[in-house]
C-alpha cells in the first residue's frame, strides 16, 4: 500500500476515533497510528533515501530559505487557535474543560479563555432559572 494511503488512512482513523475520546485515549490512538505509518515500507524507504543524501544537501531540504518569511506564512493559523478552556452543557449539567497541554499550565490566554467559559456557564445557569 502506498505511503499516502497508509498515512491518510491512519490520520482519518485517529481523527474519527480520537474525536470523542478523552485526552489520554486520543494520545494513544494517535501514537498507534503514527507507529503504524512509521513502520511501513514506504516510510522506511523515505528515511533511507533521506539519509543517503549528503548532509549539506539534506540540510537545505529542511532549512527555511528566509526565516523572516516564516511568521508571515503562519499568521493565518493564529486566528484558528482552539480555546484553552471551554464550557460544555448537556441538559442541566455543565462542565468547564481546561485543555492546555502538556500540563494545563496557567497562561494569560488560558486565564482569558477560562474567564470566558465561566461567563458562558453563568449565562447558561441564569437562562435555566
Amino acid at each position: 500500500m502506498p505511503a499516502t494511503d497508509v498515512g491518510a488512512r491512519n490520520a482519518k482513523r485517529a481523527l474519527y476515533l480520537g474525536a470523542d475520546a478523552n485526552l489520554q485515549a486520543a494520545f494513544e490512538i494517535e501514537n498507534m497510528a503514527w507507529t503504524e505509518v512509521m513502520q511501513s515500507d514506504d516510510a522506511q524507504l523515505a528515511l533511507k533515501t533521506f539519509i543517503a543524501v549528503d548532509p549539506d544537501s539534506r540540510a537545505r531540504l529542511v532549512r527555511v530559505e528566509n526565516s523572516k518569511k516564516l511568521p508571515n506564512l503562519r499568521w493565518p493559523l493564529r486566528r484558528f487557535t482552539m480555546p484553552l478552556a471551554t464550557f460544555q452543557q448537556d441538559d442541566h449539567l455543565g462542565e468547564i474543560v481546561i485543555d492546555s497541554p502538556p500540563q494545563n499550565l496557567y497562561s494569560a490566554q488560558l486565564l482569558a479563555d477560562l474567564r470566558a467559559a465561566v461567563d458562558e456557564a453563568a449565562a447558561a445557569t441564569s437562562a435555566l432559572y
